[in-house]
């Protein structure tokens, strides 16, 4: 298995749309997570790996598109959280989701500010991590159900505004950070996506979020909901 994992990313799965990089101490649950997300056309994991150091080693040498990562790792939710920024300062065009049983409000949302763009239980369905993953994948940010509840409740903190925002911004930004996908606001707004994409990008410069996985946290630090 190692040496079919070790390939170059031109020979690896050349034709997966979504070529992913699992991050998990435990090698049972990752060979159930390759399982479950190699059945879903046009997804393969090109790599596993259980601690961090190898992690980055696979990232540089098989250029994923795609990692994700158990927050927990080695038992050690810092060593997580670590990765999690590492990927993001150096490798800004893979997309990063976390895949744990940790779901503290703390958690959540220091995975969300290091770069997280999606973040799902290990309780989750197969179902519903495909559809996270995916939605990550476009761009969005996805949460599984316990996880989406979590972040919602985060909004009840009341600290003072820093900007001014429209209600259609406070509107825009309350759905992205339950997981809603640009399109998926749309519809429940009445508005197109570029609107959707124009009141987002206000609401990200005005509460200083530069990545999407950045609003929840952003937004609950500056009160915005």
């Amino acid at each position: 298995m190692s040496a079919r994992l070790s390939l170059p990313r031109s020979y690896r799965a050349p034709n997966a749309k979504v070529r992913v990089a699992l991050v998990d101490s435990n090698v049972i649950y990752r060979a159930g997570v390759r399982t479950v997300l190699e059945r879903r056309p046009g997804i393969a994991v090109i790599s596993e790996s259980g601690d961090a150091a190898t992690a980055m080693d696979q990232i540089a040498s098989l250029e994923p598109d795609m990692v994700i990562v158990d927050v927990d790792l080695e038992d050690d939710t810092s060593m997580g959280l670590g990765l999690l920024q590492d990927i993001a300062t150096q490798y800004r065009n893979v997309r990063v989701m976390v895949l744990t049983s940790a779901v503290s409000e703390f958690i959540v949302l220091e995975a969300l500010r290091r770069g997280a763009a999606g973040y799902a239980l290990k309780s989750c369905t197969p179902d519903e991590l495909g559809r996270i993953v995916l939605a990550v994948d476009h761009g969005d940010s996805a949460f599984s159900s316990e996880v989406a509840a979590v972040v919602a409740r985060s909004f009840g903190g009341q600290m003072p505004l820093t900007a001014t925002f429209s209600d259609r911004e406070r509107e825009v930004v309350r759905l992205v950070a339950r997981g809603m996908s640009n399109k998926q606001v749309a519809a429940e707004l009445f508005i197109s996506e570029s609107t959707v994409k124009f009141h987002l990008h206000n609401a990200m410069q005005k509460i200083g979020a530069k990545r999407r996985s950045e609003i929840a946290y952003r937004a609950v630090q500056v009160g915005l909901v």
